[in-house]
């Protein structure tokens, strides 16, 4: 997710968005071929990435290739929910690098 707090007005804001969107769209074709620019479940792209980071590398790419760098936030959702187990009456968070022990 981006927040263009840079923007000055509604209508900037939707034009940087835009304008990133079209940017990472570019960026994904060049790197990975034009069958990486396909949609994935939730509408975006979904690019063969092996690790998370690479998600943050290509948004703060096209976020600098789109003339916005400094005027864009990135937002994050890491889907929490997926990573509770209940353990009885105790409820954990279990992120996989923990050791269980």
């Amino acid at each position: 997710m981006i927040a263009p707090l840079g923007a000055t007005s509604m209508a900037h804001a939707v034009q940087m968005g835009a304008e990133v969107y079209q940017t990472l769209k570019s960026v994904i074709k060049t790197k990975f071929g034009a069958s990486a620019i396909g949609i994935g479940d939730e509408g975006w792209f979904a690019p063969p990435l092996r690790h998370p980071h690479e998600a943050l590398d290509l948004l703060v790419e096209s976020i600098e290739k789109a003339a916005h760098g400094g005027k864009i936030k990135i937002g994050i959702d890491p889907a929490s929910q997926e990573f509770l187990r209940d353990e009885g009456r105790k409820v954990v968070y279990d992120l996989g690098f923990k050791d269980p022990r």
